[in-house]
């Protein structure tokens, strides 16, 4: 859609000497696009996935395998429905559309033509929220295709549909509650179900699956001692029936706020304060579980660029031409004078970020969101 409008005004002003301007002045007239003249631009949307183009040969690195896998990749939904106040894609991708059974359908059938296995990796933000999702995976299992399912919502989750992900191959369960702390967990939008989570855990240890549990430190309004709490919660995750050592896994990340997010007011944690906590989770947990802690230094350049002006953009260039590594970023914030201050402050609601001018839509939630969650965490 921009493309064609790019190379038709392109043709149409090419014999013009400022046919440049000339092109941008063209696109800026209802495109989606932001040129930087315009005092707002509103996000394009695709509103049927049915007719939009999706990759059927799909390029693939020789060298490189994906992440979840050889198989065909199909995408069958866009956006989300829960908008978790710290989730980019959520956010940037609302709202939900979903493609047709049908439609899913002969995007399969055509893409594992292309590829060695007869097996499907399903990209969807929450998969069980799309209407034909049982029956999709029912077909799937009658067809004796595969499939991988990389991210559930573990509130959509019974034990039917554990039984449906494990018949079609997948041997590792997701579950990501975030948070053990009840206000901080509904404030979140993931209200946390402690009795679910067991449930589910219980089940998937019982048919030697593994499980991973996903948990962000650095929420706004969660205590000093959210890292014991949450091994206390996961060593009664483990008592349900661990069979082997690293059957549970855990992933712990700092919280890092991100653009166009309800918790883009929010500063990260500090290194002092997230280390602190994961400490005494470490000090805490079953042996047994298999813990992986996300590198803070990484978050912190995460969340330099993420909440960052132009200055950041040309910060991050001269990074990457430097090599990139961790340990230059430091060091090189200090020899040009950049202050990386705004990622630890808090804004108020209101506050212009550079990205204040898009629109994507979705202004009054994030607006919403944000007063519940300083409210919570004393603004």
């Amino acid at each position: 859609m921009l493309l064609e409008l790019i190379v038709n005004s392109a043709v149409d002003r090419s014999s013009s000497p400022s046919w440049k301007a000339n092109v941008l002045d063209d696109l800026s007239r209802g495109s989606h696009l932001f040129t930087g003249s315009e005092a707002s631009v509103k996000k394009a949307v695709v509103n049927n996935l049915d007719k939009a183009y999706h990759p059927v040969p799909q390029i693939r690195s020789k060298l490189v395998k994906p992440v979840y896998g050889d198989g065909f990749y199909v995408e069958v939904s866009r956006g989300c429905r829960w908008l978790c106040p710290y989730c980019l894609e959520s956010f940037t991708t609302f709202p939900p559309r979903y493609r047709s059974f049908n439609t899913i359908k002969s995007l399969i059938l055509k893409g594992l033509q292309y590829v060695n296995e007869r097996r499907v990796i399903i990209y969807s933000l929450s998969f069980f929220d799309h209407p034909s999702s049982d029956e999709l995976l029912n077909w799937l299992l009658s067809e004796g295709i595969k499939y991988s399912l990389p991210s559930l919502r573990y509130t959509t989750l019974n034990i039917a549909r554990m039984e449906l992900v494990a018949a079609g191959g997948q041997r590792t369960i997701t579950i990501a509650p975030e948070t053990v702390d009840a206000d901080v967990s509904c404030a979140i939008r993931k209200c946390f179900l402690r009795e679910l989570v067991y449930e589910l855990s219980r089940y998937a240890l019982l048919k030697d699956m593994n499980v991973k549990l996903y948990f962000i430190f650095g929420l706004p309004g969660e205590g000093m001692d959210i890292g014991r709490r949450t091994a206390e919660f996961i060593n009664e995750v483990t008592a349900t029936g661990l069979r082997r050592s690293g059957q549970v896994r855990v992933s712990v990340n700092p919280f890092i706020p991100k653009p166009n997010t309800a918790m883009q007011y929010f500063p990260l944690p500090s290194r002092e304060v997230f280390e602190r906590k994961v400490k005494e989770l470490l000090r805490n947990i079953d042996r047994r579980v298999r813990v992986s802690v996300y590198n803070w230094k990484l978050a912190f350049a995460q969340a330099l660029i993420a909440l960052g002006d132009e200055n950041a953009g040309y910060l991050s260039i001269e990074w990457a031409l430097m090599g990139g590594k961790l340990g230059q970023l430091k060091s090189m914030l200090s020899e040009i004078g950049y202050s990386p201050r705004y990622v630890f402050s808090r804004k108020e609601l209101g506050h212009k970020f550079p990205w204040s001018s898009i629109d994507l839509g979705v202004k009054g939630v994030i607006n919403k969101l944000a007063n519940e969650l300083l409210a919570l965490s004393g603004s």
